[in-house]
């Protein structure tokens, strides 16, 4: 019905044979056999206190408003508890004065969010989290509720969304190689031109670790990756085109490479896909001088 209607936040609507109860001093109504009607209807206009990114402090009921500028994949977990197997997605929100990572449990882990949506979230929990640049992360609960570009932004929200997004945009692997620190996040998108088998090996602690090779190549520069545990025993198709999100350099003696770990993600692009987005077909690439290897 949510999806019938349209409902965007501030909308108004009229509800008719609707049953009330109450619980922990909070009054609910279900509709049930009742009706919801949109319209134009005299009810007071709706405030919503919505924090800027860079004001959050530990506190609980907080609404944010921003783009999606890192996406990670679902996680699935068993709870002690029980034994149950529980689902949780981590993605970080950018407004124009930082950004926070926030976290998703359970069905809301199947939202069609992706990297440059407008996410708006209004209830989640923020605490301090050591493990995150800011310092803070938010949680949602049961009662957040998250919507996911919504229809009634304002033409300001636009062109702030937009500035931020172009900063989100892949970046060749020409300028990949011309970086000089470790461990910068990075986003490209080109074909793999190489793959090797599965290489084990063993960790200090004991455990065995994976890691899988490739090298991959845009119209400026060729790079290598280094896929790492179940990212490693993916199946990936030799010319195919992907765009690569949370990637983290590697410098090398010679080069800087790729490392693609738990947190990033490997997005396999259509054929159209790869066409709209300009990437060179493998025989482009393989002719070209610059992917061609001494002997």
């Amino acid at each position: 019905m949510i999806e019938d209607l349209e409902l965007n936040d501030g909308d108004t609507v009229k509800i008719l044979a609707a049953q009330s109860r109450e619980r922990n001093e909070e009054i609910s109504l279900t509709h049930w056999d009742g009706r919801i009607i949109k319209g134009d209807y005299d009810v007071p206009e709706l405030t919503q206190e919505i924090s800027k990114i860079a004001d959050l402090t530990e506190q609980k009921d907080v609404s944010i408003f921003g783009i999606v500028s890192k996406l990670q994949d679902i996680k699935t977990f068993q709870r002690k508890a029980d034994d149950s197997e529980g689902k949780l997605r981590n993605f970080d929100i950018l407004d124009d004065t930082g950004s926070i990572r926030v976290t998703v449990w359970g069905k809301d882990t199947e939202l069609p969010i992706n990297k440059g949506d407008v996410v708006k979230i209004i209830g989640g929990d923020v605490r301090f989290d050591d493990y995150t640049s800011s310092g803070y992360s938010m949680n949602t609960n049961f009662n957040t509720q998250i919507t996911i570009n919504p229809n009634n932004l304002s033409v300001e929200e636009m062109d702030l969304f937009d500035k931020l997004r172009e900063q989100l945009r892949p970046i060749s692997i020409g300028k990949v190689e011309e970086m000089d620190e470790d461990g910068i996040e990075v986003d490209v998108i080109g074909r793999i031109i190489s793959i090797s088998d599965e290489n084990q090996f063993q960790r200090d602690d004991g455990s065995v670790g994976i890691v899988r090779s490739a090298v991959f190549a845009d119209e400026t520069g060729k790079i290598q990756l280094s896929f790492w545990d179940a990212k490693a025993q993916e199946d990936y198709e030799m010319g195919a085109a992907y765009q690569i999100e949370n990637a983290r350099t590697r410098l090398g003696m010679y080069d800087v490479d790729l490392n693609i770990g738990s947190a990033s993600r490997v997005i396999k692009l259509t054929d159209e896909e790869a066409s709209a987005r300009f990437i060179p077909e493998l025989s482009t690439l393989e002719k070209n001088d610059l992917y061609k290897y001494e002997n």
